[in-house]
């Protein structure tokens, strides 16, 4: 919003005024607002001084989104999470709708690349084409639109918002209503619980949805839990909005500080990383097999899926003893990129994980690595997150 600003600033000042603004992004801040000053036009150093701020708060933005289609905002993803939190809508079914219904237009920031929005998602913050009815206690109005639907071509009139939270904030009021509650009831997340909300669930929620007839196309479903696995969307259904804040975004690192000591954790704990320093290196490339091993043989419950997609859940705080802590991405190899990895916390600053046959330095060949230098080579990619497999607080 600044930024169109001040683009209708830098229009009607002429070229004079472009120049001065990048003489203040080389640094000549002070140069820049006296020569400003001296023409009389303090509202220009305003809105130059508002700009380089704002632009700044949305490369903050921008970093804790990384993964995620360059379209998706944090108010999409925090409101998101609030309805997660009030209703529990997986953020991650939400998340694929806006991906398949809205994403890669030529709308709004990046369209000229093809990474936009569509125009009803950009112009009237509608991100999941609703047709506009009275009850619709978000929408501002409606604007009509022709569009080819699986049973034909039609015109409707579509809802209008005033913010692309609000349109999410009306999905959900939707949901909770027929004919979707019926057919989705049985996939909410539960909100009073601890455990670890699956990916089979979420996509039991986007086949109630479709069910429910939100979409005519019949590859709709199809479409969103790809979507939600190639982006591993499932990853902010077992968040917070708090703790997704706290963490620093969607790739952000809840800082792990120098990490509890093994002498302070409980049996529980400690049973888990004497099993780890006993269970065998279980291959290249295999990181979360041998971690979903050593659980099991703790005498939990044997943890699934890939290091990127892991049952856990996401804390903050502190890392603790017999927590894991996974990337998104890891190196060049495709498995490594595809999937992820992830460690074991064992305690005293130190991580145990199954790398690879070449660097590992314990006699069950896996490799114990300080956590910081963990994170300084496989953050290099995205940032780290830990938790409790299968949402377990063995500290407790």
């Amino acid at each position: 919003m600044r930024k169109t600003g001040f683009s209708r600033v830098v229009y009607r000042k002429g070229a004079a005024m472009q120049r001065i603004k990048n003489w203040m992004i080389k640094g000549s801040v002070v140069i820049a607002i006296g020569l400003l000053l001296m023409a009389g036009a303090a509202e220009a150093v305003v809105a130059i001084i508002s700009v380089i701020a704002g632009e700044e708060e949305e490369k903050k933005s921008n970093a804790s989104l990384e993964g995620l289609p360059p379209f998706i905002t944090l108010e999409m993803v925090e409101t998101l999470l609030e309805m997660q939190d009030t209703y529990g809508h997986p953020v991650s079914t939400g998340l694929a709708q806006v991906i398949v219904e809205s994403g890669f237009g030529k709308y709004g920031p990046n369209g000229e690349s093809g990474q936009g929005l569509s125009k009803l998602a950009h112009e009237d913050k509608n991100l999941f084409g609703i047709k506009y009815h009275r009850s619709d206690k978000y929408a501002l109005g409606s604007n009509d639109y022709h569009t080819q639907e699986q049973t034909g071509a039609t015109t409707a009139g579509f809802s209008v918002y005033k913010s692309h939270g609000d349109c999410i904030r009306q999905r959900s009021a939707m949901l909770e209503k027929a004919p979707y509650i019926s057919h989705i009831k049985g996939y909410k997340k539960p909100i009073s619980s601890n455990g670890v909300y699956k990916k089979e669930m979420a996509d039991g929620f986007m086949e109630g949805i479709r069910a429910a007839g939100w979409a005519t196309s019949i590859t709709y479903v199809q479409h969103c839990t790809s979507v939600m696995q190639t982006y591993n969307l499932y990853r902010f259904d077992n968040m917070t909005l708090k703790q997704f804040q706290s963490s620093g975004g969607a790739g952000g690192s809840a800082e792990t500080g120098k990490g509890e000591e093994y002498g302070k954790g409980t049996a529980a704990q400690k049973n888990v990383v004497d099993v780890a320093y006993r269970t065998p290196f279980a291959g290249d490339g295999l990181c979360a097999t041998w971690v979903s091993r050593v659980f099991a043989a703790a005498g939990q419950p044997y943890p699934t899926g890939n290091a990127n997609s892991f049952t856990m859940s996401r804390e903050s705080g502190g890392i603790k003893v017999g927590m894991v802590i996974c990337v998104q991405h890891s190196g060049s190899r495709p498995n490594s990129w595809n999937y992820g990895h992830i460690g074991i916390y064992v305690g005293d600053g130190m991580i145990l994980h199954n790398e690879s046959s070449r660097t590992g330095n314990q006699s069950n060949g896996c490799t114990l690595t300080e956590i910081g230098q963990w994170k300084a080579t496989y953050e290099y990619q995205c940032k780290a997150y830990y938790g409790w497999v299968n949402g377990i607080d063995l500290s407790k």
